[in-house]
């Protein structure tokens, strides 16, 4: 399924197609196609953890409480599985595990166990661990708690039987008991070991330089031959089919006594002495130790022909105070184990495992990702980079593909979510922009019709008998309608004050004016309307009483025309 960061019962999904085992907790999935069950932890690709199982890397299978890093590894627990299982460690690619407690660090390597109480170790490439057994290197096998070191080696089967009838005193109990289990070198040099005491009671190995003293000793004493007198030891010259001399020692029939040095064990070699049996000859044993102490380290170098030196490529291996190494030339692999961490290098790639993290690095195409405590992170050769941490997520600056639609508040959405937030956005102020045009129209209309009817109010003339009118106005714009009503108050011809409002909806509108007449007037021309038209009858009056008075002078001035022609 798609990446879901977190759920109520703790489990936490980031990545593709990962499968939570259901009415689970505390499962992490991080990577694609993991599966998870019961606290499991899947980072990578294609693995499966169940019951408390940590996986980091792809096509690996744990189902028990167990610990896998790497690619195309299984581990399982048999049915018999008891509750005092702690699980099994898995560090690297193509390898197999069954059993208990099992640690495997490497390349195609298979530990298989019948008894849970027998895990098995392997570190190196290609080897086989059966029942407790110990491998530490590549293409080697060990069973029934045998211990292999080196490449090509097999420590299969029981150490060889120590006869529990011999009769040499010089030989300790030690010698009697038999060994355990056994080590193989695979016919290899062991180098860099320390010297040590050779004591009666030691199990500790010698070195070289000890043993060529012994031989250097030995060879000042090469001439062999028995005392004057002495007639307990007997000595008969020879040849050795290489040529080289020969002396038969033999004790006399009469030999009481025989001085022999003291012959010591050391810490890494054992020195048995015993009597034969119905004899009165020591015999010693060396023998190496199978717990080695004090070594500077140990080489091993695969012979394919002994007779020959190895070749350049040959698969070495290297145990020294600071770390295990292997190396495969051939195949250029190396890995290394070290106090520090582990370490494991192919052609044109590493790999490490610290106590804090664990790092891939390509050397061609630089690229690094590493797994630490607080998540993931991933950096390419050109600086993008990819965390997943609890401090933070990045992406690389690339797109995240199939992500599901967030649902929680703290959820991340897609693209999917975002465009119809933007369509819904969209739509949103479209039905608002109308709706705000709309209503801005109803506003402007209404306005439009308030001011049309305030426009229609006007005032009277001035009288000064009557100074208040009244007007009333009606106005119309688009679809809206408005009543003004208005006052005008003139106290004198050159003063006014109005005030006027719209009526017919919830916001009137009010005004309020004053008016004045500003400059000089002429007193004479200063006559209103009203005083004019009062000048204007009396004018009328007058202008009548002198027609009347000129019709009466036309009159007389006609008697008086007729009187004097009359005359004449």
């Amino acid at each position: 399924m798609p990446a879901r960061l977190a759920d109520l019962q703790g489990n936490v999904n980031l990545g593709i197609d990962n499968t939570l085992a259901a009415n689970t907790s505390a499962n992490i999935a991080i990577g694609n196609m993991n599966t998870t069950d019961s606290w499991g932890i899947a980072v990578g690709s294609n693995n499966t953890a169940k019951n408390n199982s940590i996986i980091v890397g792809r096509d690996n299978s744990g189902n028990d409480s167990h610990v896998i890093v790497g690619a195309n590894n299984t581990a399982t627990t048999p049915r018999y599985r008891q509750a005092i299982g702690t699980g099994n460690f898995v560090f690297g690619v193509h390898n197999t595990v069954e059993g208990d407690g099992s640690v495997v660090i490497g390349r195609a390597n298979t530990a298989t166990s019948e008894n849970p109480h027998q895990p098995n170790t392997i570190i190196g490439n290609s080897s086989t661990a059966e029942g407790n057994g110990i491998v530490i290197g590549s293409s080697s096998m060990a069973t029934s708690g045998n211990i292999a070191i080196g490449n090509y080696v097999r420590a299969i089967g029981t150490p060889s039987a120590v006869d529990p009838n011999n009769i040499f005193t010089f030989l300790h109990s030690d010698a009697k008991r038999g060994a355990d289990s056994l080590v193989s070198f695979g016919s290899r040099q062991l180098t860099g070991v320390a010297p040590d005491a050779m004591t009666e009671t030691s199990t500790n190995a010698v070195n070289g330089a000890q043993l060529y003293s012994v031989a250097k000793e030995t060879m000042r004493h090469s001439t062999v031959a028995a005392e004057p007198y002495t007639y307990d030891i007997i000595v008969t010259e020879g040849k050795n089919p290489d040529g080289s001399t020969k002396y038969k020692l033999k004790m006399a029939d009469n030999y009481v006594t025989s001085k022999i040095p003291t012959v010591n064990s050391s810490s890494n070699i054992t020195v048995d002495k015993y009597r034969e049996f119905n004899t009165v000859k020591d015999n010693y044993y060396v023998s190496l130790n199978s717990d080695l102490e004090n070594l500077n380290s140990a080489k091993f170098i695969h012979h394919e022909d002994p007779d020959f030196v190895p070749s350049y490529d040959a698969n070495r291996s290297e145990i020294n105070g600071d770390e295990i190494r292997f190396d495969n030339s051939q195949d250029r692999l190396s890995s290394s184990l070290t106090a520090q961490g582990v370490y494991f290098n192919a052609d044109h790639s590493t790999s490490s495992l610290q106590s804090g993290s664990l790092t891939f690095k390509n050397t061609i195409a630089g690229n690094t990702s590493e797994f630490g405590a607080n998540g993931f992170t991933a950096e390419t050769n050109d600086g993008r980079r990819i965390e997943f941490s609890s401090n933070r997520i990045m992406a690389g600056n690339q797109q995240i593909h199939n992500v599901a639609k967030g649902v929680d508040d703290t959820d991340a959405v897609n693209m999917a979510q975002l465009k119809e937030v933007e369509s819904k956005i969209t739509n949103i102020n479209s039905d608002v922009i109308n709706q705000a045009r709309s209503y801005t129209d109803v506003q402007v209309a209404k306005v439009g019709a308030g001011v049309a009817a305030l426009a229609g109010l006007h005032p009277l003339e001035y009288n000064p008998n009557d100074k208040w009118s009244f007007g009333v106005g009606l106005g119309n714009y688009k679809n809206a309608k408005a009543t003004a009503l208005g006052a005008f108050y003139q106290p004198n011809d050159h003063t006014m004050f109005t005030i006027a409002t719209t009526l017919g909806d919830s916001r009137s509108m009010v005004s309020l004016g004053a008016n004045v007449k500003v400059g000089y007037q002429n007193p004479s021309l200063k006559t209103s309307r009203f005083a004019m038209a009062q000048q204007i009858k009396d004018l009328q009056a007058d202008n009548a009483s002198l027609r009347a008075d000129n019709e009466e002078l036309r009159s007389e001035i006609k008697e008086i025309k007729a009187a004097l022609q009359k005359l004449q």
